[in-house]
């Protein structure tokens, strides 16, 4: 059997109101999203004494770094944004704090490479489960002309914590180090930034409250929110494939950056943290809030194609600065260009979601989040850093070009993917069995 459902995307209008402090919830998850980034990036600073002190090989640490967080972090997005469409979105993600933050206190304690592995597999489980549950809270509480803003300030969290991470884990570690603790710096480090995420997580019990979800009654079961996805395949098959290309720009980007840095220009590592650091503090902070105003703005023309539509932009003026690097003589001018790229690159995380949460009925907006999470990270992961490598050893001038490659190669595939994309239609028959019953938004104004 089928149900007739009447799919009207939300209105970008302000006719709608925000929930009671909403916006409360906004600046506490957000720096939820940037203790998650800290506490992700920063055994990567720590990876020459965690070797030396555990005897592990180069192999058993790029295991810590990668397959053990990134996998589970990718694949644990769907099922976890299914909880958030079923539960109170609050206690997920005070759960997910509470353990991804106690997972990375208890990496300090490792022993070995399996209880190191172990810790960093539950940092990716509890992180996943974040980003579903916000995006969802938001998309109920926060008023439809003002989500963008939203997203932007959650989005400028995760950069705010990638250059935390590059900028104050250095320092931390070397804290520890110069004060001849009996315990190893790398430990109380790790011990050190995961512990006051506990903290946060209370917060979140104790000062966000749950917003009523604006749209479905019934809970739709799984394989109805895939045959939606089935039946708007234009609208979510594209947009999940350009946050895809998105992922895999920023993941090549961010991983060989610091050693485009080192290598070109003999800086130290130190120094390389710092500026690039730096350049991401500022930018990648910058740019997801200049996005999320421009989305704003653009809404009342573009309706729900405006954050597409930005995004194609933003595409656009990343190739543009990043083609330049290959022609960079000094490690000033190359920080200031890698900025601008990072300004546009970060500008663009949180647009594919705001897109993706006016665009869903309510109670499939956490998973519908979750499978965009999951296919962005793992083809980002996959693909990106990889790429760079590959091309960096087939391309004379070594990392430059690859990087531009790379990033100029996934913006293309972006941009083909946005041009390819369309806006659900006001109404349509959703195929097959399904038990959701039918569900009406606000009517979409063009």
């Amino acid at each position: 059997m089928s149900s007739m459902e009447t799919v009207r995307p939300a209105a970008l209008t302000p006719h709608d109101k925000d929930s009671p402090r909403i916006w409360i919830a906004v600046v506490i998850l957000s720096a939820c999203y940037v203790f998650s980034l800290i506490d992700r990036l920063i055994i990567n600073l720590l990876v020459d004494p965690i070797k030396a002190d555990l005897g592990l090989s180069d192999l058993q640490i790029a295991l810590v770094q990668g397959p053990a967080f990134a996998v589970l972090y990718a694949t644990a997005g769907a099922p976890l944004g299914r909880l958030a469409d079923i539960m109170s979105r609050r206690g997920l993600a005070a759960a997910a704090i509470a353990f991804w933050s106690a997972c990375t206190a208890v990496t300090g304690a490792a022993a070995n490479f399996l209880t190191l592995a172990a810790a960093r597999v539950g940092v990716g489980v509890g992180e996943a489960a974040l980003t579903p549950a916000a995006y969802s809270l938001f998309a109920d509480g926060v008023r439809r002309d003002r989500l963008g803003r939203a997203i932007a300030i959650y989005t400028a969290g995760g950069a705010l914590g990638s250059g935390l991470a590059l900028l104050g884990g250095g320092w931390l570690y070397s804290a520890f180090e110069a004060a001849g603790t009996t315990t190893a710096p790398w430990r109380l480090t790790l011990l050190a930034v995961g512990l006051p995420g506990l903290l946060l997580a209370a917060a979140v019990l104790l000062l966000v409250k749950e917003p009523p979800r604006r749209d479905a009654e019934a809970r739709p079961a799984v394989r109805s929110v895939l045959a939606w996805l089935a039946l708007h395949r234009r609208f979510y098959g594209w947009t999940f494939a350009a946050y895809a290309a998105l992922s895999t720009l920023i993941y090549g980007f961010m991983a060989w950056t610091p050693s485009y840095l080192i290598r070109t220009f003999e800086i130290a590592p130190g120094e390389a943290g710092m500026r690039f650091g730096t350049a991401m503090l500022i930018g990648g902070v910058a740019g997801p809030l200049f996005a999320g105003w421009a989305v704003d703005r653009a809404a009342s023309r573009l309706g729900l194609m405006a954050p597409l539509r930005v995004m194609a932009a933003a595409f656009l003026c990343a190739i543009a600065a990043i083609l330049a690097l290959p022609w960079i003589t000094g490690p000033g001018s190359a920080v200031v260009l890698l900025g601008i790229v990072g300004f546009f690159a970060t500008g663009m995380l949180g647009l594919p979601p705001i897109a993706l949460q006016l665009a869903t009925p309510g109670l499939m907006r956490g998973l519908v989040s979750g499978i965009n999470l999951m296919i962005g990270n793992l083809i980002g992961l996959s693909l990106g850093p990889v790429a760079v490598a590959l091309l960096s050893s087939r391309l004379a001038g070594g990392l430059a070009p690859a990087l531009a490659s790379v990033v100029v190669a996934s913006a293309l595939a972006g941009i083909l993917a946005l041009l390819c994309a369309r806006a659900p239609r006001p109404s349509t028959e959703t195929p097959g069995p399904t038990s959701v019953a039918p569900v009406t938004h606000e009517p979409m104004q063009a």
